[in-house]
This record gives structure tokens, C-alpha cells and sequence, in this order.
């Protein structure tokens, strides 16, 4: 039972990079910059696993171990995408950083 849950959580992860994969560039880079759009993902897969699995300790179980899943999963795509994050600077103006990931976004994909 255990190989089940472990293959079922893998395969979520697999679910959550394709869906990542799925949204324009400049959201998934907004969304792998900031700590609420992370946990938002996070939930928004245990939910939707819960939901899909509800009532089958193997189900419950496979959803519980994508939660766990989920957090190396971000950050491998942190690491393969990049990411922005909007942070303050010392005179209080709003600025955007961006770390390029090994796939490069140029200024033109980014408008």
C-alpha cells in the first residue's frame, strides 16, 4: 500500500509541474516568487487531491503525501523557471527582482 501512495503522490507532483507549466510567464514567475502564491498551490493540490480521493485511506493518505511532495516540487520549478518577487527598497519604492531559472524569459514573453 505504501508504494501506492508514494507512486500517487509522485505522479500529483508530476500533475502540479504540468499545471505550472500551463500559465503564462509572468504568473508562474509571480506565483513561485511569493510565499502566499506558494501555500495557495499547496492548498489548492491537497484540496483537489482530497476532494478526487475522499472516503479511501489510500486516496487520503496519496493526497496528504502530495502535500509533501509539493514543497520540493516548487522549488524545482523555481529552479527550472525562475522566479519575481516585489520587494521594498531603503528610499520605499516597490521594485521587482527577477532570478532567471535554466529556462531564460525574454523582455518580449514578459509583457
Amino acid at each position: 500500500m505504501m508504494e501506492i501512495v508514494l507512486f500517487y503522490g509522485a505522479i500529483n507532483t508530476i500533475a502540479e509541474l504540468i499545471f505550472l507549466g500551463m500559465l503564462p510567464p509572468r504568473a508562474r514567475l509571480a506565483i513561485l516568487g511569493s510565499r502566499l502564491g506558494q501555500g495557495s498551490l499547496h492548498v489548492m493540490m491537497l484540496c483537489l487531491t482530497l476532494w478526487v480521493h475522499w472516503g479511501t485511506l489510500t486516496g487520503t493518505m496519496g493526497a496528504f503525501t502530495a502535500l509533501i511532495f509539493s514543497f520540493p516540487a516548487v522549488w524545482f520549478a523555481q529552479l527550472l523557471w525562475g522566479y519575481t518577487r516585489v520587494t521594498t527598497n531603503l528610499a520605499g519604492q516597490r521594485v521587482r527582482i527577477m532570478r532567471r531559472g535554466i529556462i531564460n524569459y525574454s523582455v518580449k514573453e514578459m509583457t
